[in-house]
């Protein structure tokens, strides 16, 4: 990736050195100042910018209905549940973006987050992603079949 180019400018210096450091492909660098990474070869997530200067890591796990269902509904609450049990040994929360109707995974990163701490939190990120992607995967077929 070339270090001029105006996409690579856009993002915040943390994720400008973090793009040099791995040599990522310019696609993975998007307007405004987003990240899209993939972990083996099948967890898509995104590192963004956040207000007060901090960033965030991002994943879609679960689209969710338009009209909930009961077999949805129980499916949420059992997740919702699981994340709640989980939230003093995680930083990565469950969340709803009620835009686009979809259940994801998030953590805020504080403001002046460094390269190590950066590289560190996203491998934590992941570990968390692959966790909440096979249980999500687990519900929905067992959604379905409700």
């Amino acid at each position: 990736m070339n270090p001029g180019t105006p996409t690579i400018n856009a993002l915040p210096a943390v994720l400008r050195a973090f793009v040099q450091r791995h040599r990522l492909p310019q696609e993975a660098v998007r307007p405004p100042g987003r990240l899209f990474l993939t972990l083996d070869e099948r967890l898509r997530l995104q590192v963004v910018p956040a207000p007060h200067q901090r960033l965030a890591l991002l994943a879609d796990l679960l689209p969710l209905a338009q009209r909930a269902h009961a077999a949805e509904d129980e499916c949420l609450l059992r997740l919702a549940r699981t994340a709640a049990a989980l939230l003093q040994q995680q930083a990565a929360t469950l969340c709803i973006d009620e835009d686009r109707e979809v259940l994801m995974l998030q953590q805020l990163l504080p403001a002046g987050t460094d390269l190590a701490a950066l590289e560190a939190a996203l491998g934590e990120f992941g570990n968390a992603l692959s966790f909440w992607h096979s249980l999500c995967e687990e519900a929905a077929a067992v959604s379905l079949r409700a």
